[in-house]
Parts: C-alpha cells; structure tokens; sequence
C-alpha cells in the first residue's frame, strides 16, 4: 500500500527530471544562437546582461519549485508573491490560490506585526510553528525569514521587483510522529511490564517477543533471568499455533476464549486468552497482542461443582427411586390401613380415653411431686433448724459440735440430693432461681469436702484444695447451689479413681466484662483426679441428661445420669462454663467458671500473717508429700516457722537433741513407729508441749495423749482454729464469749406480736424454738382458719404463715387478710417448703410481705424479723 509519503517523494522526482530537462534544452538553444551570431562587442556584454540575469531567474524560480521544503517569496506587506508546490501542499491549497493571500493567513503563533518584523530583521532565526490549512487542520513546522537584498542591478529577481523575502518551512510532522511512537512505544512497554494480568506480545510466527511481568512470578521464575519466549508455550500439543494467536495473526480479534497452556515450570494452566493483531505503519500484521487471564482456581471449582453436582444429582435420582418406591409401599399400605379404619375405629375411642386417663395421670404425678416436695422438706426442717439450735449452744464440746455439724451439712447436702430431679424439671421449663448471699468460700469447700471425705477415706485417696491468693474471701453468690456442682463434681471424681489423690484447685481474676467498681470475678474451679480418664469420643455425652459415658462402670458405682446435666445449667446460670479435660489411665480435671462479686466485711481473712500465730514454731510429722505441702503451706503464709519431718525417728532425732517446738502436728498413721507410739515418746522428752494428731476416721482419735485432733481431708480453717485456741489458752488469753444470737436475745425486747401458722407439730417446735432463740414469742395457729380466728380475737404486728394447710392454705388466708383489714392488717411473711418463682409471685400476689423457704436457717429469719416494726394499738375488729 501506498501512503501519502510515498507519493510525495515521487512527486519530487519527476519535478527534479522535468527541471533537469529544461536545463539542458535552454542550453542547447544558447549555444545554437551562439554559433549562427557574429562575436559580441564590448557593448555586447551589456546587451546580453539583461537575459543572462533572466536566465539565473529562471534557475533560481526552478530550484525554490522543487524544493523539498515549503518556500514562498513575500512582498513588504508580507503577501505571498511566489509560493512551491511543497508550501501549497503543506497547506492544501492551489498554488493560484496562494498568489497575493496574506502569509500570516497560515502562521500561528505569528501574527501580521510578527511576520513584519521577521521580514525587517537581517539575522532572522529559525520559530516552530503550526502552518493551518485550508481545512482547518495543522502540521509542525520550523520556519525560517530571509531578506531579499538588492545588488547594483536591481533586485535578485527582476519580475518580482516588490520582493522582500523569502520564506522556508520545514514539515515536523515525521519528527513529531516518530516522537509520539517512540512515546507510545514507551506506554505500552510499561503497561505490558506492571500489568496485573498477563501481557504477551508475538511475532507474526508466534513466538513471545515480549511478557509483561508477572508472566514470570505466576511460573514461580524471576522475572530477571527468565526470557520471554520461555514463559509460556503458545503452541498446541500438536505442534499448531494456540487458536486464538492464530486467529489474530490472520487478523481477527479474539475475546476471552478459553485455553490450555503450560508454562515453563510444566504447570498447566486454564487462561482466558483475548488476541487482536498487530500492524506496522502499513497495516501489514507483524505479530499480536495477547492478553491471559488465569482462571485455573475457577475451572478447578468448576469441575468440583460438577463433581458434586453429579454426585447430587446421581443422589438425588437414587434418592427419589427410593421415595418412588416408599410411595408406592405407602400407597400399598394406605390401602390396608382403609380397610382397616373401621376396625380401629373403637380401639381409636380407647386410645382417647387412655390419652385423656394420662393426662390425668400426669398432672396427678405433678401433683404428687409437689406434695412430695412439701412433705419431705418439712421434716428436713426440723432436723437442719434443731441442728442450727444446737450448734449456738456454748456448752457443746469440740466433737459434739463437729457432729452436729456434719449432720447440718448432710442435711444440707440431702436437701440437695432430694432436689435433683425437680431441679432437673425446673431447669427445662426455666424455673430455677438462684439465691444471691454472702458466704466465706473456703468454709463452703470444706463442706463440700466434708459430704465426699468419707467415700475417699474408704478407698484410701487422698483429698486436698488449695486456693490461689486473689481469691476473695467472701463472695456473693448461691452457696448452695455452689456447694452441689462441687459435692457433684468431687464425687465422680472420687467415683472412677481406684487410688492416688483428688485435688481441687481454686484460681480468680478480676472480671473484664464488669465495672471495676463492682469488684467482679470471675473464679475457676478445677477437680483433678488420677482415675480412669474418659476417652475423645465420649466426652460430649458428659453433660446431656440420662447420658453415661460407661453404663457397666456407672452401674458399678451408682448414679441417676443427671449431676453433670444439673451442674453444667447451675454453672450457666451463674454466668460460667463447664468443661473437661481427660486422658485414659491418667485421669480427668473437671473446670468450670462463675460470675461472682466480693462481700467486703465478712469476718476474718485466713490469708497472710495471723497475730496469735506468728513466729510460733511448728514441727510437722507426715508421711505423705502432698499433705506435707499444704499443712507447710499454711502453717508458713500465717507466720509460722515450720519443720517438716517425713519419718517418726527424724521427729524423734530432732526432738531426743533438745529441739524446742511450740506445737507438734502428728500424723497417726506415720510409718516406722505407731503414731500413738510417737507421741508417748515425745511425751517422755516434754510433757507440755501440745500434741495434734492427724486422723483419717473419729475411730482413731486417742483424748488422752493428744491436745486436739483433726480429721482429714485437713481444713485449713480447723486448723487455724485449733492452732489459735491452743496458743490463747496458753497465753491465758481466752474469755469465753457470749453467743450472737443470745446476746440478741437478751438485747431484743419482746414487742413483737406475732402468729405462727405451721400445720406440721415438728416445724411448729423448730419455728418457736428459733423465736425463743431470737427473743420473740409466737401463738401457734394450726390453719388457715385459726388464723383467722385468732386475728378475730386480737391483733398481731406479724403472721409466720405456711402455704400448705389443711382446711385453708396460706395463700387463701392471706386474700381473706388483705380484704378484711385492709389498712389495720399483720405483716404477713410466707412458709414455703419451696421457694419456686411462681410461688412468689404467687406470694405477692396474696398480699404477703415476703417469704422464707424451708429448712427455715435462723440467720434468714432473725433478718426478716429485724425489718418488722410493732405496729400502733388497734383493733382487729
């Protein structure tokens, strides 16, 4: 194809040849004029001067014609006198056309005052400029003004006598065009070097001339040292150039088609290939350009999906043959069964009946349940609130006091026991309500301990707690349902673990979730055992209900299935967790969390230096390692100076050498010499210094040769205790103190007036008993109705009244009450043998003040009545 260019340089040619034919021609006929006229005078020459000059014109006119560059002479005025064909078609015009037009007419930036003084100047310079054309467009050229000077003759070309100057301008167009390819060049290599898809520029035989960057990172290759052919081959397994890389190289484009490469580190790549062709400045198609987009993770997906859809759809055909025949089975017996409703019409009217006998069944267990609840609680009233009575009595000795404690605790802990199963009905219809009180932590482990000691006595393990300095002594919480998880948690411990030991271990940390100013933590608790361990897959049985990891193992050592399922609620509730940690043949650690605030105010710290204890020396006696530990332990954090000796004769030796020791802890079962032994031998050395033996049963506790005893698991509060009293009495120190409650007795007037409405003969003893303890008297009304009558009679500030009557229950007293003397009425606080959030409500609802759940505790019923005020003299009636 042939371009403008082209054309142009031929133009010039034939110009060139057509002057260079004229020469020669003018030439020949001067030279024949020459030889026909006679020799030239002296005044010849200036004859022929004229024509000669004439001649040089012509030469002159011919060579500006065919100039390569744009030439056009200029009158003063600076209008075109005389123009090429290179100016005219620089300008797209006739050169008729340019004769006489202003020149500024096609320069800018050069106005008419511009080119006026270019044509005065003897030394112009050389201006870019843009010549504009008849049709409005432009072309870059250099521009250039020389004068025209006049010689002794006149002026260089006599028929433009009025010429000033010539102009010469210089196309710029190829310069310019070179300079934004070379541009355009540059452009392009940068794009293809930072693009983020992958760019390849071929030849015309399919070779990779040029790859953008990142061609090299996707084959694992540094871009550096990889050269571009050996990126990727564009070629087929046969040997056939890539489709779409042929296809531009026939010049089509080609838009996302899909292809098959592999690059040079053999990987095989799915990539979207886009090719168009690439052309030279004659369109010729000298390679392409290819872009590749790498969708190999999409196809990979893709022929996942299909797998799976196949897979789906060979299911889902499998799956509805199937129901295709279910259908028809369930067609077939359809069919029987309408044959047989007739049949079953009457055995329907039985099933009905039963249904509606059930039903009945199930509310009368319901029922059942809650009588139950009532009947077992109110003689568990009487046996925990005489046991409360007793323990204020002064004159009880250290054992009966630890008696009568243990069968506090154990009632306690058989109040729980009893609950389980309605905790376990509650707890699913979200009945359970949590009591929040102060208590002192370590005294509701040691109880807990106290429920499990004797199963672990009997199989020889060993029991210990140790509780981490952060934790707060007092908490708020609900140490009841506290002392269940543990009771729960240690048993099943002691359960499955044939022999080694039972450790709990308590930790704190303040509550991130919690205002500082509350003064929350969250506690840990963690039971660890040396058991049988629980194997991975059937930890997550643990805590369902009527789950057991093991049923021949729990048939072995009892268990209803429900402790976990309980405690794992329990811990929730207290805005906790609960989990497990276990390992076959080396035991399990039980964890849980709870939410809880400190009580500040509440008694004495067992932690840090204690007064009448420091710097005593102590000498401990204990075969065993992790009793050694914590009895040092705790005998060191309260300011004590322990020695610790492993064996009876270390004891001895030390002793026997003249050792003094203020106190001697002495484990009964020290191996080597008899404990009992021991101490008569210490005795024989020095006979005053106080002996307290370490007893794993009551049975081996000797009165006569030891001051004091402690049974194991050791308390650190009973040893504390029992420390402190030796040292007080020694010191002379000891005054015997009233108790509390009969200090409150005597302190407390006896103005209140009150009614006790209890049906059952032993609450009513507990109940007066407990008054009688406080400072109060009571009447005593059987029902319901009594109430009323002995309301009729005279007026009372209070009324003690149980829920569960004959005749009239409580809650049918109490509306008669509030409607009856509506202004002038009694406090009236509920009885409730349990204290369920709807009997509450229920309570409230009657008009009643408050409420005490049964077993009634003395310490809730001394803090009721302190808010009780005598009311003004009135009359009932």
């Amino acid at each position: 194809m042939r371009t403008a260019s082209h054309m142009d340089r031929i133009a010039r040619e034939e110009g060139l040849q057509r002057f260079h034919t004229g020469r020669m021609h003018s030439a020949a006929v001067l030279s024949h004029k020459a030889e026909t006229q006679p020799a030239p005078s002296e005044d010849a020459d200036h004859i022929k001067g004229p024509a000669a000059v004439r001649g040089l014109e012509d030469a002159h006119l011919a060579i500006i014609h065919f100039m390569n560059e744009g030439a056009v002479i200029l009158s003063e005025e600076g209008n075109i006198l005389y123009a090429n064909s290179s100016f005219a078609r620089m300008v797209k015009s006739s050169l008729r056309g340019l004769s006489g037009s202003p020149i500024h007419r096609f320069i800018s930036p050069l106005g008419p005052g511009g080119i006026e003084r270019q044509l005065k100047e003897e030394n112009p310079g050389v201006h870019r400029i843009s010549l504009q054309a008849l049709d409005r467009s432009t072309l870059p050229a250099l521009a250039s003004f020389h004068p025209l000077a006049q010689g002794e003759d006149g002026p260089l070309i006599k028929e433009r006598s009025n010429a000033a100057a010539i102009a010469i301008f210089r196309d710029q167009s190829d310069i310019k065009r070179r300079e934004s390819l070379e541009a355009a060049e540059r452009l392009a290599r940068s794009i293809i070097e930072q693009a983020t898809e992958v760019i390849v520029v071929c030849d015309d035989a399919g070779r990779i001339v040029r790859a953008s960057d990142i061609a090299a990172l996707i084959c694992g290759q540094d871009p550096t040292y990889l050269s571009f052919e050996e990126s990727f081959d564009l070629r087929q397994s046969d040997g056939e150039i890539l489709y779409p890389v042929q296809a531009a190289l026939d010049g089509r484009i080609m838009l996302r088609s899909e292809a098959r490469l592999r690059c040079c580190n053999g990987k095989l790549f799915h990539l979207l290939v886009s090719a168009g062709p690439l052309r030279d400045h004659r369109e010729e198609i000298i390679g392409c350009v290819i872009t590749l987009f790498d969708i190999t993770e999409q196809k990979e997906m893709e022929d996942e999906l299909r797998k799976a859809r196949d897979e789906l759809e060979s299911r889902v055909q499998e799956r509805t043959a199937a129901l295709s025949r279910a259908k028809e089975e369930l067609e077939r017996i359809n069919e029987e069964l309408l044959r047989e409703i007739e049949k079953h019409k009457e055995t329907e009217k039985a099933l009905i009946k039963a249904k509606e006998v059930a039903e009945a069944a199930a509310q009368a267990k319901s029922d059942f349940m809650a009588n139950m609840s009532h009947e077992i609680r109110t003689p568990m009233n009487a046996i925990i609130g005489m046991t409360s009575i007793l323990m204020d009595d002064e004159k009880l000795s250290f054992e009966q006091r630890d008696f009568i404690e243990t069968i506090r605790i154990n009632g306690d802990a058989l109040m729980i026991i009893i609950n389980d199963i309605l905790d376990f009905s509650k707890m699913e219809s979200e009945k359970t309500v949590l009591e929040e009180q102060a208590f002192e932590l370590r005294d509701n482990l040691e109880e807990a301990f106290d429920l499990v000691s004797a199963s672990a006595r009997d199989k020889g393990l060993k029991l210990s707690y140790m509780i981490d300095e952060n934790v707060p002594d007092y908490i708020i919480a609900d140490p009841n349902r506290l002392r269940q998880i543990l009771v729960n948690l240690l048993h099943n411990a002691i359960k499955f673990t044939a022999k080694g030991e039972v450790k709990l271990s308590v930790r704190a940390e303040k509550a991130q979730d919690f205002s500082p100013a509350l003064d929350s933590y969250e506690i840990c608790f963690s039971v660890q055992d040396t058991g049988i361990g629980i194997r991975q897959d059937q930890l997550s049985l643990l805590f369902q209900p009527f789950s057991q990891v093991d049923a021949t193992l729990t048939r072995e050592n009892g268990g209803t299935g429900l402790g976990l399922a309980i405690s794992k609620r329990l811990v929730e509730m207290m805005e906790g967790r609960i989990w497990v940690e276990s390992e076959i043949n080396r035991g399990s650690t039980f964890s849980f969390t709870i939410k809880a605030d400190r009580a500040r105010g509440e008694g004495r710290s067992l932690i840090g230096v204690q007064p009448h204890l420091a710097g005593k020396s102590i000498l401990i006696v204990e075969d065993c390692r992790p009793c050694r530990h914590i009895l040092g332990g705790y005998a060191y954090s309260w300011g004590m100076s322990p020695l610790i000796a492993a064996s009876a004769q270390d004891a001895l030796n030390w002793i026997q050498r003249g050792d003094r020791f203020d106190v001697i802890v002495l484990d009964i079962n020290v191996p080597q010499m008899d404990g009992v032994a021991v101490a008569e031998e210490i005795r024989k050395y020095d006979r005053s210094i106080p002996l307290i033996m370490l007893a794993s049963t009551a049975e081996q506790i000797s009165p006569g040769i030891f001051d004091a005893y402690l049974i194991k698991p050791i308390k650190p509060s009973q040893l504390h205790k029992i420390l402190t009293g030796i040292f007080v009495i020694r010191e002379g120190q000891e005054q015997p103190k009233p108790s509390r409650r009969s200090e409150e007795a005597e302190e407390q007037p006896d103005h209140l007036k009150i009614l006790l409405a209890e049906d059952n003969a032993s609450s009513q003893k507990v109940a007066l008993r407990m008054l009688k303890r406080l400072g109060y008297r009571a009447d005593v009304a059987a029902n319901g109705i009594e109430v009323l009558q002995a309301l009729e009679r005279q007026p009372y500030d209070l009324v003690l009244m149980d829920v569960r009557m004959p005749e009239m229950n409580g809650l049918e007293a109490a509306n008669i009450i509030r409607q009856r003397w509506p202004d002038s009425g009694p406090s009236i606080i509920a009885v409730t043998a349990y204290a369920l959030e709807g009997d509450r409500e229920k309570c409230l609802d009657a008009g009643m003040d408050g409420y005490i759940s049964k077993p009634i505790r003395i310490e809730d019923l001394s803090e009721k009545l302190s808010n009780i005020r005598p009311r003004p003299c009135r009359s009932n009636r």
